[in-house]
């Protein structure tokens, strides 16, 4: 019994050590992300507010270690009459053309809803740390998943 238990220590130390260094980020949440997850399991999800904007800015395609979405994040930090949320939610979608539009608004459209907010930043990280292709979702009305432009910063 004692080997049993020593193949199962082993295994587990090795999935968790392959977690860390970000070798499942591809099948798994990622630790960062799993972490956001966790803090908005324990957070009440305020309710929509007609005197404010609420932005969800939801954790962007790609971005492993987060650092990406966080320079997202501090673009909106501080700005008044604005409170952004951040979801560990990845609104991604396959597909070509419309129908992948389609299935891009109808994800964003229920980070949305979970987060009674008014606008979802979502998107993907085409080169870390240097190149973003986001899309603004708004509650209601046009959305930017037609333009196709990407967003540069270093």
């Amino acid at each position: 019994m004692t080997w049993f238990r020593s193949i199962v220590a082993a295994a587990l130390c090795t999935l968790i050590a392959a977690w860390v260094t970000g070798f499942l980020d591809h099948h798994v949440p990622t630790p960062a992300r799993a972490w956001l997850a966790l803090e908005n399991a324990w957070q009440n999800k305020p309710q929509h507010s007609e005197d404010g904007f609420r932005i969800v800015l939801c954790w962007l395609e790609d971005d492993s270690s987060g650092d990406d979405t966080k320079f997202v994040e501090q673009a909106f930090a501080n700005v008044d009459g604005i409170t952004l949320l951040r979801s560990a939610r990845i609104v991604a979608a396959s597909g070509a053309g419309d129908e992948w539009r389609t299935t891009m608004r109808e994800n964003a459209r229920k980070a949305l809803e979970d987060w009674n907010a008014d606008l979802a930043i979502v998107g993907l990280v085409k080169r870390t740390g240097e190149v973003l292709s986001l899309w603004f979702v708004p509650r209601e009305g046009a959305d930017t998943l037609d333009a196709g432009t990407s967003l540069t910063y270093w």
